[in-house]
């Protein structure tokens, strides 16, 4: 993550307005975030290559489920596993993540992930999937999906991209489902610092854990850490 010192970003913009609301997140097609990124193994450590994301705003202005959409792509460059595309709206106080229409849902929606006047926290998702265990999707199982979102407030945060002033938002992510009448829970917790007209400088994803009460048993999953490396905000 830290195989660079510190890079200045550069920032096309004029000033802002002090009596102006400031853009929350800056969506201009060209602009682009770059992210170091490694695993953070069982044990809370971090391990293993430092790769680079590459993150990029494609495309503005597109109408998505009743909100304008701006389509943004991130590249995995360094190990090799290609790229996903995703749509966000943002206004002066918050930014949404749409989720797809896809197999287990039922239609597409858009969530809000981040909202700068929030005080406390909110449910951000709450849906109950199903979740195919056949390849035929015949048979399925119930998949509890719960994401809350609490702004922890305001913080100095270095990164090598340089030292900022940023808000953590904290998303806990729960699913639980019934095997054979046992339920099985998993929880992941993931810590966005987010900068106003500059966005994420760093994305750390906490271990994992899920609850098995057939045996008793805790499993745990890789966490991750993705810091910023250098941006260009058009």
């Amino acid at each position: 993550m830290l195989l660079l010192a510190t890079v200045a970003g550069c920032k096309d913009s004029d000033p802002v307005d002090p009596n102006s609301d400031p853009t929350l997140f800056p969506m201009a097609a060209g602009t682009y975030w770059i992210y170091s990124s490694q695993t953070i193994d069982t044990t809370g450590a971090l391990s293993g290559p430092v790769r680079t994301d590459s993150t990029v705003v494609l495309s503005t202005s597109q109408a998505l489920g009743g909100r304008t959409a701006s389509m943004v792509a991130t590249f995995h460059i360094s190990n090799g596993t290609g790229s996903d595309t995703s749509a966000y709206s943002s206004d002066a106080h918050a930014l949404y993540a749409y989720l797809p229409l896809n197999e287990m849902l039922s239609e597409g929606r858009w969530i809000k992930i981040i909202d700068r006047n929030a005080t406390g926290r909110w449910v951000a998702f709450d849906t109950t999937l199903a979740l195919p265990l056949d390849s035929t999707g015949t048979i399925t199982v119930g998949l509890k999906l719960t994401m809350e979102v609490e702004n922890v407030g305001t913080q100095s945060i270095a990164v090598p991209a340089g030292t900022f002033n940023a808000t953590e938002y904290r998303t806990t992510l729960t699913t639980s489902t019934s095997i054979v009448g046992f339920p099985i829970t998993g929880t992941v917790v993931t810590h966005y610092y987010q900068v106003p007209e500059l966005g994420f400088v760093q994305i750390r994803q906490d271990v994992g854990h899920s609850f098995n009460p057939l045996d008793g048993s805790v499993t745990k999953s890789q966490g991750n850490l993705q810091q910023l490396l250098r941006y260009s905000i058009l």
